[in-house]
């Protein structure tokens, strides 16, 4: 492939990881607010801005342990920042050639700016951080599901028993 095809492989696989990394913001968030998937999904906000916040007043008020309120406070943290960078990533213009894999973010407001510049591999790297974020560093849902009263979405084949049962 050539960089134009890899580079907009990359911003795919931006967006794909994104998706994944937003439903398991949206999975912590409506266990902590502690309702349903269904009533979550008219009075949670739906924006990442707003549940990162939220995950963040709720967490002092459900979550007792203290070393556990840091692990899903600094998730958060580590959420916003890398969200930040797919927003720019997706919602940018983007100018390059295939002669050294390189694209510039067209700015409308250049002046004094430093021009930002992106490689292929650099896209790469913020879908991984969003894939560990959904997966790996988000290994703390299981404790809360353990500490945290639900409801909390169950597997396709497993029951979840309430917490301290």
């Amino acid at each position: 492939m050539n960089s134009a095809t890899n580079f907009r492989a990359a911003i795919g696989e931006v967006a794909q990881q994104s998706a994944q990394l937003e439903a398991v913001v949206a999975i912590v968030t409506w266990g902590l607010a502690g309702v349903e998937q269904a009533i979550a999904r008219i009075v949670v906000p739906n924006n990442m801005d707003r549940m990162l916040s939220l995950i963040n007043e709720l967490v002092p008020v459900r979550v007792q342990d203290p070393e556990l309120q840091r692990r899903v406070k600094d998730w958060s943290g580590r959420v916003r920042t890398v969200y930040n960078s797919r927003g720019r990533i997706l919602h940018s213009v983007w100018i390059g050639n295939d002669d050294d894999g390189q694209y510039w973010r067209a700015d409308l407001k250049p002046l004094g700016k430093p021009v930002e510049t992106q490689t292929s591999d650099d896209l790469l790297a913020i879908a991984n951080q969003m894939l560990d974020l959904s997966t790996v560093e988000a290994s703390f849902i299981g404790d809360l599901v353990r500490s945290v009263s639900g409801p909390w979405p169950a597997g396709p084949t497993e029951s979840r028993p309430a917490p301290g049962a």
